[in-house]
């Protein structure tokens, strides 16, 4: 019989954080963009549109959710002495609450497509109203020069230079300028309604823009997800022993093969989101789980400027010395 309530609470889904997730999905969806999540999970950079459509990418970005929400709650409650099946039951036990609130993500994933969408739109106009109006400004400044030139011959023809006549055709060019701007600004929004109306996604409703209370209710959200985060991040960081904790940003060398290579120690927020961070996490609770010396992230300098994801190493603190013991060797 007691084996029985301890099979159940070990089974226990737990209850959707709703900021914890929102903020994750999020969080990892900018990670697809960024093409971090391709190597470990092979999620492509162009994969957020495919998401809902694709049963097995979706299932890949859910099971990435769950393993990060679990790791985020288990240092929240302090929860030590997991590995093995134990772990991986736990994981699938988080991975089946948000199968179970799949209405919920699905919608912060399809929240977050719209405002990408709003945003690439707004910038997409904005460049092309300036494109428009530097078109405009060029023809009238051709039309000018010719208009000049004409001036130029009435004056040496008449030995005099009209002054209030080129401060008419200044006016008149300012009129037409606002004009033929506002003409064209016209026909764009037209054209972009006609085509907004005809890019509908699979529930018939359009994602090229949001309304104004999608937008204050995404940013609300997104308002709180950060407040969530930041809490997270002092919460991990009071966790880090101080030994570690003081040697953050501190230059040193760290050994590769024979030679001692000059690096800089970083904390798990010092580095974009992504792989690294996920497997800093992942070192950190096995670490405090089964008592063992933290091995230290360390970025090597010289790495080249095109790839910096592979400049970032984990190694043991005796393979570490400071700065000031490397000059002395």
């Amino acid at each position: 019989m007691a084996r029985d309530e301890t099979s159940s609470n070990a089974e226990e889904i737990p209850a959707i954080n709703e900021n914890i997730v929102s903020s994750l999905i999020h969080q990892k969806l900018d990670e697809i963009r960024s093409g971090d999540l391709f190597i470990l999970h092979d999620l492509k950079d162009d994969a957020v549109d495919d998401l809902l459509h694709d049963a097995d990418q979706y299932k890949t970005f859910e099971a990435i959710i769950g393993k990060t929400w679990m790791e985020i709650d288990m240092l929240s409650n302090d929860e030590r002495g997991l590995n093995g099946g134990k772990l991986n039951r736990k994981k699938k036990i988080y991975t089946k609450a948000l199968r179970l609130a799949s209405d919920f993500v699905r919608m912060q994933i399809q929240a977050y497509i719209k405002m990408r969408h709003a945003q690439a739109n707004k910038k997409g106009e904005f460049q092309e109203e300036e494109e428009d109006e530097q078109e405009i400004c060029q023809g009238e400044d051709s039309a000018d020069d010719v208009s000049e030139e004409e001036d130029t011959i009435s004056s040496l023809s008449d030995g005099k230079i009209s002054r209030s006549s080129s401060q008419k055709r200044k006016k008149k060019k300012k009129k037409l300028k606002k004009k033929r701007l506002k003409e064209k600004r016209r026909e764009k929004r037209k054209k972009r309604q006609s085509h907004e109306s005809s890019e509908v996604d699979d529930d018939g409703e359009s994602y090229s823009s949001l309304t104004e209370r999608e937008e204050n209710r995404l940013r609300r959200r997104l308002g709180k997800a950060k407040v969530v985060f930041e809490q997270e991040r002092e919460n991990i960081q009071a966790r880090i022993p101080d030994d570690v904790k003081k040697d953050f940003r501190q230059l040193g060398f760290a050994k590769w093969g024979k030679e001692w290579l000059p690096v800089v120690q970083l904390s798990p927020f010092q580095v974009p989101p992504g792989s690294v961070r996920d497997q800093w996490m992942e070192m950190f609770n096995n670490t405090l789980r089964n008592k063992r010396p933290m091995s230290r992230l360390i970025f090597w300098y010289g790495t080249p400027k095109d790839d910096l994801s592979v400049g970032y190493s984990f190694v043991p603190c005796n393979k570490f010395i400071s700065y000031e013991e490397g000059r002395k060797s």
